[in-house]
């Protein structure tokens, strides 16, 4: 290999895959011996100083870099990453730092997970929004939001994010899934519509003949249900959420006998899922 900098970088980082580090470590050194300034080779120095758990070493490293490039974000995100564990308050004003000197939906959404696990929720609840403002077509930011709203079960604001990003991509699957999903807790008819849609764009995923599945099973379409949901089964066959639907379709749709062996397949692994006491008391009744 030529005794190049960049080449020395790619020996390094073909020793990290190796998992070599202190080979790895040598090649960064006579990186850095070669081209002083090679900030990737530092990146790469201060990530396996804090992979070693010399955290001090690998921020001393960073801030470096911030003198060096303080025009980059790179250092800044280097040290917002660093600190995010430990002290999310400083990882914020480190993601803030880099966020000032590029503009990229990664940066914003580590500001976002920073903030609010400095329990400054409001600010991060501002700050993406004004972000969404100022950037209206990053979906990327959009599902991020719409998945946290989603988690703590605020549909409607959910809603309001997922429909924007189905105004610039209406073909979008995972996003139809969602708000299909959505609708069924509302008890939105529109589910059904949504689920169909999500369907006809990525008719292999799982998730969404799940999604679909128990849509149609709780609008009264069992034995369709069923055959969508025994198809997820046989791809994905320790979800226990999507046997559990699978479950019930079968018992609705008229086989008991196959309903309890799911069942009791379902209850004899001891892996947690929502609808556990749900399925014992299903399995009561049969």
């Amino acid at each position: 290999m030529p005794d190049s900098a960049p080449a020395q970088l790619q020996l390094a980082q073909l020793y990290v895959a190796m998992q070599d580090n202190k080979a790895a470590e040598a090649a960064l050194k006579k990186a850095l011996t070669i081209q002083p300034d090679l900030v990737e080779a530092k990146i790469a120095q201060a990530r396996l100083a804090a992979q070693a758990g010399h955290e001090d070493q690998a921020l001393k490293i960073t801030r470096g870099i911030q003198q060096q490039q303080n025009k980059l974000a790179v250092g800044f995100e280097l040290e917002g990453d660093l600190l995010s564990q430990k002290d999310a308050a400083a990882a914020a004003k480190a993601y803030d730092k880099a966020l000032t000197n590029q503009e990229s939906s990664q940066l914003m959404i580590k500001l976002h997970e920073a903030l609010t696990r400095s329990k400054n929720e409001k600010q991060a609840e501002k700050r993406i929004n004004d972000w969404l403002k100022k950037h209206p077509t990053d979906a990327i930011t959009r599902t991020y939001l719409a998945g946290i709203h989603l988690a703590k079960k605020q549909y409607d604001p959910a809603i309001k994010q997922y429909q924007a990003i189905l105004a610039q991509h209406p073909e979008h699957a995972a996003t139809l899934n969602n708000l299909a999903w959505i609708y069924q807790q509302q008890k939105n008819p529109a589910a059904l519509e949504f689920a169909e849609k999500a369907h006809q764009q990525a008719p292999g995923a799982p998730a969404i003949m799940d999604t679909l599945g128990w849509i149609l099973i709780e609008q009264g379409q069992a034995q369709r249900g069923v055959t969508l949901l025994e198809k997820a089964v046989s791809i994905l066959p320790e979800a226990a959420e999507i046997r559990y639907h699978y479950a019930v379709g079968l018992s609705r749709a008229g086989d008991q006998s196959k309903a309890r062996k799911e069942l009791e397949h379902l209850l004899a692994n001891e892996q947690p899922f929502p609808q556990r006491e749900e399925a014992r008391k299903l399995l009561d009744t049969l």
